[in-house]
C-alpha cells in the first residue's frame, strides 16, 4: 500500500494538470497543447520537478504507447484531406526542422558546428565515389568524427 503512494499521487497530479490546462486554454482561447506542454514542463524535470515518471517504471511504456496511440486515432479520425493540402508546407517545415532539432539535441552537437559536419559528410560522400581522384587532388583532408561533445578533427 505504501509502494502505491507515490505513483496514486503521480497520476492524480498529472490527471489534475491535464484538466486545469484544459480548462484555462479554454477560458483563455488558446490551443490545448500550449498549456499543456507548459504545465508538464513546470512539472516535470525541467521544472520544480514535482512529477517523476520514473515511478512508474516500465509501466511509462505503456502509458505512452497507449497516449500516442490515442492521439493518433483522434487524428486521424479528424483529418480532413482538403486542409492538408494548405498546411502541407508548413507540415514538412515542421517535421524537418523538428527531426533536426531532435538530432542535434541527442548527439549535443553545438550549433556552431553543424554547417561544418554537413560540410564533411558531402566531402566523405564525394571521396566514396572517387576515391582516387580525390586523394590526387588533396591527400589531406582531415575528417569530421561524431562524437558526444560535437565534432573533433581526425586524420
Amino acid at each position: 500500500m505504501e509502494e502505491s503512494l507515490p505513483i496514486t499521487i503521480l497520476i492524480s497530479a498529472t490527471v489534475v494538470a491535464g484538466i486545469a490546462a484544459q480548462v484555462l486554454a479554454g477560458y483563455f482561447h488558446i490551443p490545448s497543447i500550449v498549456l499543456l506542454l507548459l504545465f508538464g514542463i513546470l512539472l516535470g524535470r525541467d521544472g520544480f520537478d514535482f512529477l517523476d515518471p520514473s515511478l512508474l517504471g516500465i509501466g511509462l511504456e505503456v502509458v505512452v504507447s497507449l497516449s500516442v496511440a490515442l492521439i493518433l486515432l483522434e487524428g486521424g479520425l479528424n483529418l480532413q484531406l482538403g486542409e492538408l493540402k494548405e498546411v502541407s508546407s508548413s507540415l514538412r517545415n515542421l517535421v524537418t526542422l523538428g527531426v533536426l532539432i531532435r538530432d542535434l539535441r541527442k548527439n549535443k552537437v553545438p550549433v556552431n558546428r553543424v554547417s561544418t559536419a554537413l560540410n564533411s559528410r558531402w566531402l566523405r560522400v564525394e571521396r566514396s565515389r572517387n576515391p582516387s581522384s580525390w586523394d590526387t587532388i588533396n591527400p589531406q583532408i582531415p575528417y569530421l568524427n561524431w562524437c558526444w561533445n560535437g565534432c573533433t578533427l581526425a586524420e
